[in-house]
């Protein structure tokens, strides 16, 4: 678990932020479907009723498909911070997940995901 972990440190520094997506995709009803065995990189921020989650397929690793997401209930000053990293192995296939009134569910990648905490901001002196 350790060297995971240190992976995934490593991935997430290596892996640019997410960027402003412009077009917001108005499709509440329809499950939000990733293929982890084919693994294609791609983003996208779903709206729903009282937030949004952005959701990121960086691509395959040597130990699964690598996924980042986060999201936000009622607040328009999120920052775009995707707090969970999971490695998702290839064999997982093609999932769909639901949408709630807060978010897309991805609980069912919970075995597979690591919560990951926001940098600390150096505080500046007077």
């Amino acid at each position: 678990m350790r060297n995971v972990s240190a992976f995934l440190a490593l991935l997430i520094l290596a892996t640019p932020a997410v960027q402003a997506i412009e077009e917001p995709i108005d499709d509440r009803d329809v499950p939000v479907e990733i293929d982890f065995a084919a693994c294609e990189p791609m983003q996208e921020r779903v709206y729903v009723p009282f937030g949004s989650t952005t959701y990121q397929v960086v691509g395959p690793t040597d130990l699964g498909c690598l996924m980042r997401y986060g999201g936000e209930a009622e607040n328009p000053s999120w920052d775009g911070f995707l707090d969970k990293t999971c490695v998702v192995p290839a064999t997982v296939g093609r999932r769909l997940f639901r949408k709630t009134h807060i978010n897309v569910d991805f609980s069912a990648l919970d075995a597979y995901c690591t919560e990951i905490p926001r940098p600390a901001v150096p505080e500046v002196s007077p």
